[in-house]
């Protein structure tokens, strides 16, 4: 039963995006998390519990792995993503306007603390 769930919910996502994909299982999808790029798991963890209340927030809808999804919201198209600099030391979430790349809003965490670091 969670299974057929599952993929009606990936059907419905990709419907409410205006694409056609084929739906597979979650392993089929190529992903890094942050532990295999070298962060701590306590990082990551502590990453992985943010989640705001707030629209603009990027770490309310981010992909807990490193890439992006995509959201439509009031008929706009936002992608959410989710990055590592490694030579940086930085984890960034981003909420991007699809149709211009806008970046609406931007938070950058320190790799090595999950601090939030100032912009």
């Amino acid at each position: 039963d969670l299974k057929q769930q599952e993929q009606a919910y990936a059907k419905a996502y990709l419907k409410q995006l205006g694409r056609e994909a084929a739906v597979g299982e979650f392993r089929d999808f190529p992903h890094k998390i942050l532990s295999e790029v070298g962060v701590s798991a306590e990082v990551s963890n502590r990453l992985g519990e943010i989640r705001s209340m707030d629209d603009k927030d990027p770490t309310r809808f981010a992909p807990f792995w490193l890439g992006n999804l995509e959201r439509v919201e009031d008929g706009r198209r936002y992608v959410y993503e989710k990055s590592y600099d490694e030579e940086a030391g930085e984890i960034v979430f981003s909420k991007i306007q699809y149709e211009t790349g806008e970046v609406v809003k931007r938070m950058v965490y320190d790799s090595l603390t999950g601090e939030q670091r100032t912009p």
